[in-house]
């Protein structure tokens, strides 16, 4: 982690957002997520707005090599396109790819889809509520261990959240697989989808189809006796 992103925690635990920043759960390609905790104390947060006792800090590489194959899922953003030039730094890239990814994660909350919620975004760093407990996040589809009957629910649960997202949030995840989906207390939660993108977009059907793909060969539903339910999205 650069010195800029330190300073930026920094400043979130000096404004009282955050009380306490803990070790990092995931490195990805794209990001860090760290653990963190609120401070109850928070002075822009009422009854209506409590935060989340526990936080994941995701803190967006800065790198370029990161993000070269990702500015298509931008320039051809109906929301982004025209904040993307020639003259756009990687820093610049790098904060409407987080911008975006709050962007998505908002619109998700807003139609019921169970999704981190978004507590602050500050240029490359947003925080979200932490999908786990105790510090502990919560296990990778591909991880879970599930019996029959709780597949079963899962998969079914996978499926109405494509579908949601689709008809109701009008959003196509674009990279949804088993390594994107978090399982907790029996449920699916839909994570990293700064590279969503809306049905007009001009590969949505690509994209569309791909997660389809992808989430058909998930190992854990492999067994399952279930109908292929993807073509009524």
């Amino acid at each position: 982690m650069d010195e800029h992103t330190r300073l930026l925690i920094y400043k979130l635990i000096n404004k009282q957002l955050l009380e306490r920043v803990d070790g990092v759960v995931s490195i990805g390609k794209e990001a860090v997520v760290l653990h963190a905790e609120t401070d109850p104390c928070c002075p822009d947060t009422t009854p209506d707005t409590a935060l989340p006792k526990e936080c994941a800090i995701k803190v967006f590489k800065t790198v370029l090599s990161e993000f070269k194959d990702r500015d298509k899922y931008i320039k051809d953003d109906r929301r982004f396109k025209d904040r993307m030039g020639k003259q756009t730094t990687t820093r610049k890239i790098v904060h409407l790819w987080a911008e975006k990814e709050m962007a998505n994660l908002s619109r998700m909350q807003k139609v019921g889809l169970r999704c981190p919620q978004v507590v602050k975004l500050k240029n490359h760093v947003l925080i979200m509520s932490f999908i786990g407990e105790n510090n502990v996040p919560a296990p990778k589809l591909k991880d879970a261990d599930l019996d029959e009957d709780d597949a079963k629910r899962a998969y079914k649960e996978v499926i109405e959240s494509m579908r949601t997202l689709y008809q109701n949030a009008n959003l196509i995840h674009a990279d949804l697989s088993e390594y994107n989906i978090l399982y907790h207390n029996k449920h699916c939660y839909f994570i990293d989808v700064s590279q969503a993108v809306e049905p007009c977009h001009e590969n949505a059907f690509f994209f569309l189809m791909r997660d389809c793909e992808n989430i058909s060969k998930v190992s854990l539903f492999n067994f399952l006796d279930l109908p292929n339910d993807f073509f009524i999205l």
